[in-house]
């Protein structure tokens, strides 16, 4: 069996489904349907904290939130850097500071680029083409080991 397209197939088709009132039927039907699910989520989200939404992809509910707090831990001014930092070697206070200002954009690099990491993913298939992901899984682990950081210097994350 062969199926044959009339000539304005592809207009037809696009006028259909790229903004028309069918379109549009559509998104509002979802909409409408999909009420429930979301007044569950949020009850979720208010009496837990989190909703089974969010768990579904816990990678970007959980990176998301260690980039935002990581962030603003950055830019908080500081009472000093931690002992961790100090290796025998005699260097003045503000350069064992510059070291820890050093060590915690490292950490949000890396949870930046793992929390939005579907997006970068999108944009390496743009810029790379199809051989996108020998790049994309070297910049990966590249900024895994940033994000390790973070444990490394877990119990120094204070002010």
């Amino acid at each position: 069996m062969k199926i044959e397209f009339t000539k304005d197939f592809k207009k037809d088709f696009d006028r259909l489904f790229s903004g028309g009132l069918y379109y549009h039927c559509l998104r509002v039907r979802d909409f409408i349907r999909h009420i429930p699910r979301e007044l569950k989520w949020k009850y979720q989200k208010i009496r837990y904290g989190y909703s089974q939404d969010e768990l579904r992809s816990l990678y970007v509910f959980l990176g998301e939130h260690i980039y935002k707090c990581l962030k603003a831990f950055r830019d908080m001014p500081k009472m000093g850097y931690p002992a961790l930092l100090e290796d025998g070697k005699k260097r003045s206070q503000k350069q064992l500071e510059k070291k820890w200002d050093k060590i915690l954009q490292e950490m949000v690099d890396g949870w930046d680029f793992i929390a939005h990491s579907d997006e970068i993913e999108d944009l390496y298939i743009k810029k790379y083409g199809k051989n996108y992901y020998k790049q994309f899984a070297k910049d990966y682990k590249k900024n895994i080991e940033k994000a390790k950081l973070m444990l490394d210097y877990f119990a120094c994350l204070w002010d």
